[in-house]
């Protein structure tokens, strides 16, 4: 009676599995309709030229001592 049990919850598992993992490709297949423009008008991120001589040196200490600090970036009205 246990073993029955067992079966159909497996069964009825591997059949939900099934319908889920179908119903999510199903939501990621191409629509036929044109992509959306992108609509972006941002610059792209310009490089640290307004930097002061304080904020280049404080840059070149901070990855002196933190390697891994690969950019450093600086709030341009402020300098910090």
């Amino acid at each position: 009676m246990i073993s029955r049990k067992i079966r159909k919850f497996g069964a009825v598992t591997s059949e939900l599995i099934v319908i889920v993992s179908i119903g999510s490709a199903l939501a990621f297949a191409p629509t036929g309709k044109p992509r959306t423009a992108n609509v972006d008008k941002r610059s792209a991120p310009s490089s640290n030229t307004h930097m002061t001589p304080d904020s280049q040196q404080a840059a070149i200490q901070l990855q002196s001592r933190l390697p891994s600090a690969r950019q450093v970036g600086f709030h341009r009205p402020s300098g910090f």
